[in-house]
């Protein structure tokens, strides 16, 4: 089986998704405001509170799921 990384835009129906997809190991994804910028275009990304983005992690947590706050999948190298 080969495990994938997928973007997140905070949305809590995606949380049954990644939960019955097994092939989904790791979640990435960024606040939709960041100073450093993020690589994904703002309109795709839901807007999220600071607290909103905690509750999400966890429940990615409590289904098994990685979460990656990098913006980038883990695979991709980092260009600073």
């Amino acid at each position: 089986m080969s495990l994938r990384s997928v973007g997140t835009n905070w949305s809590l129906d995606l949380l049954d998704v990644f939960s019955s997809t097994p092939e989904v190991n790791e979640v990435y994804g960024s606040p939709n405001e960041n100073i450093f910028g993020n690589g994904r275009p703002s309109f795709i990304l839901g807007k999220i509170s600071r607290e909103g983005m905690k509750e999400y992690v966890k429940k990615l947590h409590d289904i098994g799921k990685i979460f990656n706050g990098r913006s980038r999948p883990s695979g991709f190298r980092s260009m600073t």
